[in-house]
């Protein structure tokens, strides 16, 4: 599991692999969208989440580094 912070500070553990798209959501905010359709809002700009994600990925020996992930835009 990937560790990273709710907006209010508070630990979140995320399963990389169930990531379908991740989004920013305002300043040092970014939304994950997992497989299920359910919505995280966590700390960090969308480069720094998608860099977090693409290093649990590589450390942990994932054949995937990006399967289904899209950083998508607003116009998205």
């Amino acid at each position: 599991m990937l560790e990273l912070a709710a907006q209010d500070g508070s630990r979140l553990f995320v399963n990389p692999d169930t990531i379908w798209h991740i989004r920013e959501a305002g300043p040092a905010i970014t939304v994950i969208y997992a497989s299920s359709g359910a919505a995280l809002f966590v700390k960090g700009d969308v480069e720094h989440v998608a860099g977090e994600i693409a290093d649990w990925r590589r450390a942990n020996g994932s054949r995937m580094l990006f399967p289904n992930l899209r950083v998508v835009g607003d116009k998205e």
